[in-house]
């Protein structure tokens, strides 16, 4: 027999199974009709509203889990999951809302013609129950028409209900009922009910599923809770990486109603417990997502970039993109990554800014955003980059001085010291910082060049030594010059406040007046009158005051807030007018009104923001006070002292919450030991027993947010036994 008909007695069998195969497999796919049909129908009882992550559903006729999206249809006797940092939200037919945690199961069953949802593990939340709904947990039943419940169960944790809102009604396997009241927890066992007993806690701030985008390493959340039980002093918060509160991934200390933690990158869950009987009970637990915040990122230069610069190109021009909306950027560049020490900062609309002429060295920068209320909005990561100059600072420039003042009509005298190696010097006039609108560059042998200023407010100079081949050999600083000639400029120049400044009281109980000041730089018609408004227009004038002939006036403000204020010159037969120039007050070019109108002179006007510094809001510390000591028994070993402190002059009235931290320095780890972490309302608090040691605390003001706003000194004081004084040495008697 040829090879090739042993072959095709080899295939034959395995191509007629091929074609069973598939013939089979395009019955499967067929629509079916009939009485077939009618089986495949289902039971509709809810929809899904919501799907976060990873959700499936199991059919009750199939073995598959399959994704489920919102608004499908969920069935009776569908089974669904949630995985990690999952959720789900399922409205039944019965108005009937259904919360399932991450990592949950739940049954979508049938007893007795009613809907009963079998929590098989994770936790649930059941809101708005409708008549005939009947929650399973184990083999025990809760009805509640019209209550919230709170479940949970599985192998990692305890099994409980807790009625949130309403009454409920618990069966049991034996079919005992008991009714829960609001606010109360149900634990369960094999058996049925072990214990019913209060919510002792209620989880406040922050909310569950909350994001936190920060870039500073030093952050940490602040967690509050509601005691609900009286007498309950002490509970226990845990923080950990995963919602099974492993005791490897887990945290925990006590604390009272609040306290502070660093927050771990990613997801962070948190709880709070408190011990009924012996054992402990826990709330539900919330997640809280660390995030590093990208909303603002650096794009140039590359972070740790190096750059060889010479004295012409000696600018780096910082680049970002911002996915927020702010009102303005702030740029800083210190010389170290805390940021105390900072050689550049700039406020601007854009994406960009210009550092000029920075020494060698190397530098850290970040962007913050600011809104329209001038509240941080967010911070960039920090990137570093080196500068590496090529060429001296060269020549040194003499005058005028950098933000000197030119007052004269005469020609504007520029000076500098010769330079070694320079044969000629280009010298460069421009309206701007970086020298792009130039005004004259010019090259000459000499060190002095006169040249009149035509209309500038103020000008950029600076030279560069040139070599006999024309090559740079030195670089000067590029310094700004302000031109106010007397003859012609404004009469009248504002001093203080200055334009776009802040003033800072330290109280806002009754603020410190403002000394207005003035500088009169020519002749002008007469007296002078000042107006201080909240408004550019000065429609909202809140202060007037004519006839000043002095250099200065104290003014009271009452309130906190954004001014502008200007000065008026005017004959004394001419009357005050406190509205800008009417359209017969023509003016010159340059903005000034020919001199045979100046019997009315404005200044300009300067607008300036009165606020309270944030160090009068920090609580000031009362006792012990810094370097005290506090003497302790001899025969003691420990004693306690009392904390007390009373709000910052500033501090808001209607909130009374501190923060307050108590350490003790261990001198042989070289390291503090916290004590005392709590949140209080009332301004003392007792300590702990005390052992003899060297110890320092601090006292934090909370806002309404939960937040630390401001901090008082850190006062250090000293625990040690007393000191007894040596009894007395007597002589003895002399007998004669």
């Amino acid at each position: 027999m040829s090879n090739w008909s042993k072959n095709l007695f080899v295939l034959l069998p395995v191509l007629f199974g091929i074609s069973v195969a598939g013939f089979y497999l395009y019955q499967d796919f067929q629509p079916v009709d009939g009485e077939a049909e009618s089986e495949l129908v289902r039971e509709q009882v809810g929809q899904m509203l919501t799907v976060e992550n990873s959700v499936k559903r199991q059919l009750s006729d199939n073995v598959l889990w399959d994704p489920i999206a919102s608004q499908t249809p969920v069935y009776a006797r569908d089974s669904i999951r949630t995985g990690p940092e999952s959720s789900a939200t399922i409205r039944l037919d019965d108005n009937s809302l259904l919360d399932i945690g991450e990592n949950s199961l739940i049954v979508l069953d049938r007893i007795q013609d009613k809907l009963a949802v079998d929590l098989k593990a994770g936790d649930l939340k059941a809101k708005n129950l409708g008549q005939g709904f009947m929650l399973k947990l184990k083999d025990n039943y809760v009805k509640g028409s019209g209550a919230d419940l709170l479940a949970r169960t599985g192998p990692d944790q305890n099994t409980s209900v807790s009625v949130q809102k309403g009454k409920a009604v618990l069966t049991d396997r034996n079919r005992k009922e008991t009714e829960l009241s609001e606010d109360e927890l149900a634990g369960l066992g094999d058996d049925g009910i072990e214990e019913v007993s209060k919510i002792a806690v209620e989880l406040r701030l922050p909310e569950n599923k909350s994001q936190v985008q920060t870039n500073r390493p030093d952050f940490r959340q602040t967690f509050t809770w509601d005691v609900l039980k009286p007498g309950l002093t002490q509970e226990y918060f845990e923080i950990s990486k995963t919602p099974a509160f492993k005791p490897e991934e887990t945290k925990r200390w006590t604390a009272h109603q609040a306290t502070t933690s660093p927050l771990m990158a990613g997801y962070n869950y948190w709880r709070v417990g408190w011990k009924v009987d012996g054992k402990m009970r826990f709330t539900e637990h919330r997640m809280v997502n660390l995030t590093g915040d990208k909303r603002l990122e650096l794009t140039y230069p590359e972070n740790a970039s190096l750059f060889d610069f010479g004295p012409e190109d000696n600018q780096l021009e910082l680049n970002w993109k911002s996915q927020i909306q702010a009102k303005a950027y702030v740029v800083e560049v210190a010389h170290g990554p805390d940021f105390k020490s900072l050689v550049f900062s700039k406020a601007q609309p854009d994406f960009k800014s210009l550092v000029k002429d920075l020494p060698s060295k190397t530098y850290y920068w970040r962007v913050r955003a600011f809104g329209e209320s001038n509240e941080e909005l967010a911070t960039s990561a920090t990137h570093s980059f080196t500068v590496r100059l090529l060429v001296a600072q060269l020549p040194e420039l003499l005058r005028p001085d950098h933000e000197g003042h030119w007052e004269s009509t005469e020609p504007v005298d520029f000076s500098w010291l010769k330079t070694d190696k320079a044969a000629e010097y280009r010298v460069t006039i421009s309206r701007d910082s970086e020298q792009k609108q130039i005004l004259k560059s010019t090259k000459l042998e000499a060190t002095r060049l006169s040249w009149p200023m035509r209309g500038q407010s103020h000008i950029y100079w600076s030279v560069r030594a040139l070599n006999a081949n024309g090559q740079t050999v030195g670089q000067s600083e590029v310094r700004r010059l302000n031109y106010r000639p007397k003859a012609k400029g404004l009469g009248i120049a504002l001093i203080y406040p200055k334009n776009k400044s802040e003033v800072i009281r330290e109280s806002t109980e009754k603020i410190e007046p403002i000394l207005f000041q003035w500088q009169i730089l020519r002749r002008i018609p007469g007296p002078i009158t000042l107006f201080v408004a909240t408004d550019p227009e000065f429609k909202n004038l809140i202060y007037s005051q004519p006839g000043l002939t002095q250099l200065s006036q104290s003014v009271q403000l009452k309130t906190l807030g954004q001014y502008f204020w200007r000065l008026q010159s005017k004959s004394s037969n001419i009357s005050v007018t406190q509205g800008p120039k009417t359209k017969d007050e023509t003016e010159n070019d340059d903005g000034r009104r020919p001199a045979a109108q100046e019997e009315s002179e404005w200044s300009e006007t300067f607008e300036f923001k009165l606020r309270a510094s944030s160090s009068s809001q920090a609580p000031v510390l009362i006792s012990p006070q810094d370097k005290s000591k506090i003497e302790r028994e001899q025969d003691v070993q420990t004693t306690t002292a009392i904390l007390t402190w009373k709000p910052g002059p500033a501090a808001p009235q209607a909130n009374g919450k501190f923060h307050v931290i108590l350490e003790r320095f261990d001198a042989k780890l070289n390291q503090r030991i916290t004590l005392v972490d709590r949140v209080v309302e009332q301004y003392e608090l007792q300590t702990p027993e005390l052992n003899d040691g060297t110890y320092l605390w601090t006292v934090g003001l909370i806002d309404e947010m939960g937040q630390e706003v401001a901090t008082s000194k850190t006062y250090e004081f000293l625990v040690l036994p007393v000191e007894l004084m040596e009894a007395p040495q007597l002589n003895a008697p002399v007998i004669k």
